[in-house]
């Protein structure tokens, strides 16, 4: 009898010992899967990033330099990039980053009526007590712009940092 009791003990501790080990195992490879995912995540907040900055970049320079504003490619590329990167990334971050473009080409095309309405003196701020429209819609927009684009710098950072799945 304590023959039986031993063997049935000795079976039951092997099989507790063999549940925990493959309950570990279940989660290292969860681990794994959520890294890979993670891992996948952050570069797809990356590129969104690296395209966006550069989007407004070439928006800046562009108009500086006098060349035709682009107004549907720079749209086009980010949104090519978030059907990629859907899978990695939350609707909001996808929002944000079509506002963001949006708000960037909104911004180029005021600054372009400005520059083309106002005096080319130094001091046109000066020179008129009347401030153009243009200037009061192109202040929202830069606001509106900057306030997108804090949230998805800080969604980046949260993400790189693991504080945000």
């Amino acid at each position: 009898m304590t023959e039986i009791l031993t063997a049935i003990i000795t079976l039951l501790g092997t099989l507790a010992v063999a549940g925990l080990g493959f309950l570990q195992w279940q989660r290292m490879q969860m681990k794994d899967r959520q890294k890979g995912y993670h891992d996948q995540r952050v570069e797809a907040l990356s590129s969104v990033w690296d395209i966006l900055t550069d989007v407004e970049a070439t928006q800046r320079t562009d108009m500086n330099e006098n060349r035709e504003p682009q107004r549907t490619e720079p749209l086009r590329r980010v949104n090519l990039l978030l059907l990629r990167a859907a899978p990695f990334l939350l609707e909001d971050e996808r929002d944000w980053a079509v506002t963001m473009v949006q708000e960037i080409i909104e911004v180029d095309t005021l600054m372009r009526i400005l520059r083309r309405t106002r005096p080319r003196d130094a001091e046109w701020w000066g020179l008129t007590m009347d401030q153009p429209l243009e200037m009061t819609e192109l202040l929202q927009v830069v606001g509106r712009l900057s306030a997108v684009k804090e949230k998805l710098a800080a969604r980046y950072g949260a993400v790189m940092r693991g504080e945000h799945v």
